[in-house]
């Protein structure tokens, strides 16, 4: 399994990588890799990005790391109830209260296949309200605009195409006329 945690995309085993832990193992504990990842408090895509095998990719099963952890949920699509992947293109939703781990969990889906997936887990964010790139169009600071020498023009049914001036109303400037 490739798992990759974004910004600093984390790989931990590489697909169609040599893999000489697997020398020993039983077929069953080779059929299955397990990796346990930290997430901050936020939300998260965990996406199945790829697999080795297009045939018969491996199922993705993903849990709070110990299980069951209230500060940790899934936002699932309708009609599934479990956060499994079943197939690379899939992805689901994190949602974490408070700092956790997960457990992402490659299976092969069938005896003797591949476990070699990539797995990313993405945050998702807003962005942060007080950055520069945030209070100023285009990451450049702005010198205070002077409003009063904005004008307006609007059309107004009857008269037509009329400007008026900031902070004055049409009314104001009819009864002047």
């Amino acid at each position: 399994m490739s798992l990759a945690r974004h910004p600093r995309r984390e790989h931990f085993v590489e697909p169609g990588s040599p893999r000489p832990e697997r020398e020993g193992k039983s077929a069953m504990e080779r059929a299955r890799q397990q990796q346990t990842v930290a997430i901050n408090r936020g939300l998260f895509l965990v996406r199945y990005a790829a697999a080795e095998d297009t045939e018969r990719p491996p199922i993705v099963r993903v849990s709070p790391d110990p299980a069951p952890n209230k500060d940790i949920g899934f936002l699932l699509h309708p009609e599934h109830s479990e956060p499994v992947l079943w197939q690379p293109e899939t992805c689901l939703v994190v949602r974490a209260l408070a700092p956790g781990k997960l457990a992402v969990e490659v299976v092969a889906a069938q005896a003797g296949g591949s476990t070699a997936a990539t797995v990313r887990i993405e945050p998702l964010t807003q962005g942060d309200p007080t950055s520069p790139l945030a209070q100023s169009k285009g990451g450049r600071r702005s010198s205070p605009v002077d409003v009063k020498s904005f004008r307006i023009l609007g059309h107004v049914t009857g008269l037509g195409d009329q400007f008026v001036n900031a902070n004055e109303c049409k009314e104001e400037k009819r009864e002047r006329e």
